[in-house]
């Protein structure tokens, strides 16, 4: 993002310069003077007429001479106005790339950001273990997700140094890292999915924010607050789940759908297909939450 902003400056900043040299250069060419006629020799009744000191003009110059004058004077000042404004300009370009220099050293670099993305996302063997996952299983699955983190990092460093982060490409070699790695929901199973998301401190129910008038989740009883439990048999822990599972199946078919409301797990027939709901999510004890 930085990068970009330097290359959209540093355009800027050349665009700005070429059009003042282009304004100078077009201004010299309107202003040049007019060539001096031809001298035609006069007679001596057509001297300068000593008088003409007296009206203004120098001793010794011409009418036509004098009169050039003024156009010369106010070419002079035109060419002052754009050396000043050529000095400004370049002393607000120095003031931006000194801001831009500061900023550039106080944000952090590439590789330590993914660094700390791939540490979000490590999973703890302890709280693997704690949620009731068999410590080996959990060694052995810690150790795939530190290969996927690495491979991550790799596809990333190969992208930005030739060319194509963040393109089609990249995303498609993304999902299939993704994809060759598993899940842990299926690896570990739903209960213990559970339990290793309330003890990791992350969101593992979906609540009910608000339902939208005559929606389907208003015809069939949907409030807001309710807490998501399953949709269609399948458990429900964050939004994908969700979305996803309203548009597996055929559309308009109705299937059951278990929410907690208030202590109380109720049972409702929703049709698939979009709810109608706005969703938000929330952090549960499992074991008060069945």
């Amino acid at each position: 993002m930085l990068n970009r902003r330097f290359l959209l400056t540093g355009s800027f900043i050349a665009g700005v310069l070429v059009g003042a040299l282009a304004f100078a250069a077009a201004g010299h060419r309107v202003w040049a003077p007019a060539a001096a006629p031809t001298p035609q020799p006069v007679s001596g009744t057509e001297m300068a007429d000593p008088s003409a000191e007296v009206s203004g003009l120098l001793p010794g110059a011409s009418t036509t001479e004098t009169a050039a004058m003024p156009a010369v004077r106010d070419r002079s000042d035109r060419w002052e106005a754009v050396d000043r404004a050529l000095i400004a300009l370049s002393q607000r370009v120095t003031a931006l790339e000194t801001r831009l220099a500061e900023a550039a050293s106080a944000s952090p670099v590439a590789a330590e950001s993914d660094t700390v993305v791939a540490e979000a996302r490590g999973t703890d063997q302890d709280t693997l273990v704690a949620a009731g996952v068999d410590p080996g299983q959990a060694t052995e699955i810690l150790r795939r997700q530190s290969q996927l983190e690495m491979r991550r990092l790799e596809l990333r460093d190969q992208a930005s140094r030739e060319g194509w982060l963040d393109s089609e490409r990249f995303f498609e070699e993304l999902r299939d890292l993704e994809g060759d790695a598993g899940d842990l929901r299926q690896e570990v199973g739903d209960d213990a999915y559970d339990r290793f998301l309330y003890l990791s401190g992350q969101p593992n129910r979906v609540v009910i924010a608000s339902v939208i008038d005559e929606s389907p989740a208003q015809l069939a009883g949907i409030e807001a607050g309710d807490r998501v439990l399953d949709y269609a048999d399948s458990r429900i822990f964050a939004w994908s789940d969700l979305r996803n599972a309203t548009r597996d199946g055929e559309r308009g078919e109705y299937v059951r759908m278990r929410v907690k409301r208030q202590g109380e797990t109720r049972e409702l027939l929703v049709p698939r297909g979009p709810l109608g709901v706005r969703l938000d999510s929330a952090q549960v004890d499992p074991k008060t939450d069945r």
